[in-house]
Order: structure tokens, then C-alpha cells, then sequence
């Protein structure tokens, strides 16, 4: 008796032609498998997108909000944008991508050319001012600078007189208050470059 007969085939010779069906006969059914898909279901990123962009948004609203407050609070003088002019501007001189973070304010008829070359020299490296009317109390004296060059200029026998060191004195206190250059002694003026 042949036991070979007896022996089934090997699975190897079945054909591949036929879907493999282990998983399914796995897969549990019911409230089991439930459990299971919640267990291994992949979690929701729309939520997390969602909060970084409101997050994003916020800080960069408030970045705006309280860097434009910021500069919106700030003066300086400096030539205007010709160059040919003295002008007030709200903001702080400088660009940032291309956008200038000042806008002009109030143009003067102070001419760069008529200014003392102190003067021209602060004009030119912007004058910071803490408000529109100190910036204005700076084109004022400004402009009286350039009348007492014009005067000291036309009229030598004045210097001489008494009638300058009071000037001087008026100055240099308006000057002090108003926290020019000319009562710092550091910074020379131009009487004493003329002289020295």
C-alpha cells in the first residue's frame, strides 16, 4: 500500500492567482473592531494647523500693532527729500524691505546750503525729538542760527560789541533747555571755529 497516494499536495502548488484572505478572517468584528480602528486611527492635524496659525496671527497682529504705535510716536528732524530743505518727519529714519518707516511731516523754507555746517552736519545725521512741537521749537532755532550767522556775516563791528556775549548768553541758556549743541561744550560752535 502506497502511502504517497494518501499525502495531499503541497501548499506551494496552489495558485497565486487567489487573494490571500488572512486578514480578513483576522479582522475582528463588532464592537471589538471599533476599539480597535480608534485605537489605531491616525490623529486629525487640522486642529493643530489651525491653532499655530491663530497663534501666528496673533503675535504678528500685536507686533504691528504696537511697532506701528511705536513709531507712530516718534520725530525727528532731517533734510527733506530733495535734500535742498529742512523737514519734520514722524517715525524713525530707516527702511526696512524697501518700506520707510517715516513719512514727512511738515516741510520748512530752511535751505541745507544756508545752515551753519554744525548745523547742516546734525541735520543731515536726523535730530531725534519727542514731538511734533519740539521739533518745530528746533526749526526755530534753526532759522534764528542761520539770521545771527547772516547778521554776524553782514556786520563785522558786531561781534565786538557787548551786545553779543549777551545774545550768547540767551542762547546758550534757550540752547541748554532745549538740550542743543551749542551749551554742550563738547560739541564746538561755530563761533569758536571761526575764531580758533
Amino acid at each position: 500500500m502506497d502511502r504517497v497516494d494518501d499525502v495531499p499536495a503541497p501548499a506551494q502548488s496552489a495558485s497565486f492567482d487567489e487573494p490571500y484572505d488572512d486578514f480578513d478572517r483576522r479582522r475582528p468584528r463588532g464592537r471589538a473592531a471599533r476599539e480597535r480602528e480608534s485605537e489605531y486611527r491616525p490623529r486629525r492635524w487640522w486642529p493643530m494647523v489651525l491653532v499655530f496659525v491663530v497663534i501666528v496671527g496673533l503675535v504678528a497682529g500685536a507686533a504691528y500693532y504696537f511697532g506701528r504705535q511705536y513709531v507712530d510716536s516718534q520725530f525727528y528732524v532731517g533734510p527733506s527729500a530733495s535734500g535742498d530743505t529742512v523737514s519734520i518727519y514722524q517715525g524713525i529714519d530707516t527702511d526696512i524691505a524697501g518700506f520707510s518707516l517715516s513719512e514727512e511731516v511738515e516741510p520748512s523754507r530752511i535751505r541745507m546750503d544756508d545752515l551753519t555746517e554744525g548745523d547742516r552736519s546734525a541735520v543731515e545725521n536726523t535730530i531725534p525729538v519727542e514731538s511734533l512741537e519740539e521739533a518745530r521749537n528746533r526749526i526755530t532755532v534753526l532759522s534764528e542760527s542761520i539770521a545771527e550767522a547772516a547778521s554776524a556775516a553782514s556786520d563785522p563791528d558786531a561781534r565786538d560789541s557787548g551786545s553779543d556775549a549777551t545774545d550768547a548768553g540767551t542762547r546758550t541758556t534757550e540752547d541748554a533747555t532745549t538740550g542743543d549743541s551749542p551749551a554742550n561744550p563738547a560739541v564746538p560752535t561755530t563761533e569758536t571755529q571761526e575764531s580758533g
